[in-house]
């Protein structure tokens, strides 16, 4: 489920390094 994140929320999100957190997002919900 590469973009299921991307697809699903209205806006990227963001860590405060810039990078796209979507992996971070994914683990948090896959528990």
């Amino acid at each position: 489920i590469k973009n299921f994140f991307v697809d699903n929320y209205p806006e990227p999100i963001f860590e405060d390094n810039g990078e796209q957190c979507i992996d971070m997002i994914y683990l948090r919900y896959a528990r």
